[in-house]
């Protein structure tokens, strides 16, 4: 298995390539941002070869801008408000910025979901490689599949609906037919007090549609981006958005 070294797609994060002779795999090992003093763990992504056929096509198992960006955002600014709280991840695709989240704060656990089962046994395979490594800490993650639309849980259940403190959601917003049922599903999936974090770029064309009908279900805030964020994104169709969600008052 040979190795590279450079920088992740989008420059965030130093990034140590290899490919695996008998499956195929991609092995991108990544280090937590320079500017962190903290000892923490890097962490492994395995990007699958695309032979198997995708509910969506290859899109799933790319590291779209906004899922690095969201790392990034997790590490940087969400850190220590994750502290103790139980976090989902949404279309998580390989789970990089969930992964992320579990070996970079203290959160108390992270669900990493899909709709897709090829994406969702891509994300068993990730959490695997890192929870091996003791990447993970005191951190529980577990991968499940979810469609968009559903819950992971039943109403009514001990562990009812609403039960994450955070729901991430990077690039989940290209096609308009899933807009609906994905603002169904973080509705059902966020916690009384939660927030959702959804980073998506405009490149796709619906991002304006997916804002309103997120306004018909949430409260929704824009959040300017970092000065990372603005130094490599200016001027590219891809610049993500950044927002963040919260339940609407009750009547």
């Amino acid at each position: 298995m040979s190795a590279a070294g450079g920088r992740s797609a989008w420059g965030y994060f130093k990034c140590t390539r290899s490919l695996h002779p008998d499956t195929g795999e991609v092995l991108l090992r990544m280090q937590p941002p320079e500017d962190e003093q903290q000892d923490w763990p890097s962490i492994a992504i395995a990007r699958p070869s695309t032979r198997d056929v995708l509910q969506h096509g290859p899109f799933a198992f790319k590291l779209s801008p906004s899922s690095e960006v969201l790392a990034h955002l997790i590490v940087t600014r969400l850190r220590k408000a994750l502290a103790g709280k139980h976090v989902l991840e949404v279309g998580a695709g390989l789970g990089y910025a969930g992964i992320a989240c579990a070996a970079w704060t203290d959160a108390a656990s992270v669900t990493l979901t899909d709709g897709d089962p090829i994406s969702v046994a891509a994300l068993r395979r990730n959490v695997e490689l890192n929870a091996e490594a003791s990447a993970f800490g005191s951190t529980a993650v577990e991968a499940r599949q979810l469609c968009y639309g559903g819950a992971l849980y039943k109403e009514g259940d001990y562990r009812n609906a609403r039960v994450f403190d955070c729901i991430l959601c990077a690039d989940c917003a290209y096609d308009r037919a899933f807009h609906l049922p994905l603002c169904t599903s973080l509705k059902r999936s966020l916690g009384p007090l939660g927030r959702g974090i959804v980073v998506a770029s405009r490149r796709c064309g619906s991002l304006d549609d997916f804002t309103r009908c997120l306004q018909a279900h949430f409260v929704v805030e824009a959040w300017a981006p970092d000065a990372a964020t603005d130094e490599r994104f200016r001027g590219q169709k891809c610049f993500p958005s950044v927002y963040v969600l919260r339940h609407l008052p009750s009547a």
